[in-house]
């Protein structure tokens, strides 16, 4: 019971957490860092954009009742973190949140083939 109960939890945290493309903010290559806390802040930008504007635009509503990472507050508060830092790559706080939201703990052959293959596009 433990194993599903594991698998379950992991699923609905990745279906809840921030996008994986936001991985590069952990590597220790500069260009991919730069490109992935670009992509972060104008995915913030536009989120931000979309909340404001759901109140008056109905097809603005409509894409933010589908948002789901976007709505979870662990994820906003990492977008917040790296909004106070300037989005700068180097965040402590965005980077700590990002890093507790993306660590997983593989729990069977396919997860752990799949975490070390992301580790290895990332890192190297």
């Amino acid at each position: 019971a433990r194993m599903p109960g594991h698998r379950c939890w992991f699923m609905a945290l990745r279906n809840h957490g921030p996008p994986d493309i936001y991985v590069g903010l952990l590597s220790s290559s500069q260009t991919k860092r730069e490109w992935a806390i670009s992509r972060l802040k104008r995915d913030w930008q536009r989120m931000v954009w979309l909340e404001n504007q759901r109140a008056s635009n109905s097809a603005a509503m409509d894409l933010w009742k589908d948002l789901i990472a976007g709505k979870n507050n662990v994820v906003r508060l990492m977008f917040c973190a790296f909004e106070r830092d300037q989005f700068r790559a180097s965040s402590a706080q965005g980077c700590r949140l990002l890093h507790a939201m993306l660590h997983v703990l593989p729990d069977n052959i396919d997860d752990r083939n799949r975490c070390a293959n992301a580790v290895n596009v990332v890192v190297g």
